[in-house]
């Protein structure tokens, strides 16, 4: 005989590799956060809303499944998708922007100029002068 427990845990087992996913990239905001503490915040964000939204998911769905059939379950799992779907949106987001939150900028590009070598001790009829184009410092 199966016990709703039983069920429940039986038909959202396929969630225990994400929350643990999940649980690991919390630890790793929280280890990490004196480093980078924006890129941590944002992290630590998106992986509890990650977290939160399929465990919270793993419970309307469970229990709007045992209920009857009717148009009020049907409404429910229709409107719970549609709101866990943009809570994992959001979650998301997060993430991708703490993992570009901490990249330093890019340095300024160098600027060039002809450097003009003298004249002097150059043999007639010789090369002409070096015009490579060098970087300038400053």
């Amino acid at each position: 005989m199966s016990s709703p427990v039983l069920d429940f845990f039986q038909s959202n087992g396929w969630r225990v590799p994400l929350l643990l996913v999940y649980v690991v990239g919390i630890i790793l905001a929280a280890v990490t956060w004196r480093r980078h503490p924006l890129a941590s915040a944002l992290s630590l964000a998106g992986f509890g809303l990650l977290l939160i939204s399929n465990a919270a998911s793993a419970v309307l769905f469970g229990s709007a499944l045992r209920q009857t059939g009717g148009a009020d379950r049907e409404t429910l799992l229709t409107v719970g998708s549609a709101v866990f779907t943009l809570v994992s949106v959001g979650g998301w987001v997060l993430i991708l922007i703490a993992l570009f939150a901490r990249r330093p900028l890019p340095a300024p590009a160098p600027r060039f100029e002809k450097l003009q070598m003298p004249d002097e001790g150059r043999p007639v009829g010789g090369p002409p002068p070096d015009t490579a184009i060098r970087p300038v410092r400053g």
